[in-house]
């Protein structure tokens, strides 16, 4: 009988060991706070591959956090994508918190 592998590599807390979603999985890889941005996660998820077993099926789930709150892009991300962003606050937690409290910045900003 070949058994399938699961395994999970979880950046997100709220899908973690504190709330039991650590059960039941034969590899649960809980990152730190300072290792859930995308290249840790795919680190560790290229780690589980590497430990599977080849000629048994597998389940790998994994979770990343970088597209949610606070939104702190690495330097090279900025460059890419908002290089001609000039206030590299628009996008903070503060700044979409002001939004979201309906404090929006005046006609100049």
């Amino acid at each position: 009988k070949r058994q399938w592998q699961t395994h999970a590599v979880i950046a997100n807390p709220n899908v973690g060991s504190a709330f039991g979603f650590d059960q039941g999985w034969h590899g649960f890889v809980e990152l730190a706070p300072e290792d859930r941005r995308s290249p840790t996660v795919h680190e560790a998820t290229v780690e589980v591959l590497d430990q599977l077993e080849p000629e048994r099926p597998f389940f790998l789930y994994v979770h990343t956090v970088d597209p949610h709150l606070p939104y702190d892009p690495l330097p090279e991300d900025r460059e890419r994508w908002a290089a001609g962003v000039e206030d590299p606050n628009l996008g903070s937690t503060e700044a979409l918190g002001a939004l979201n409290a309906r404090s929006f910045p005046d006609e100049d900003r």
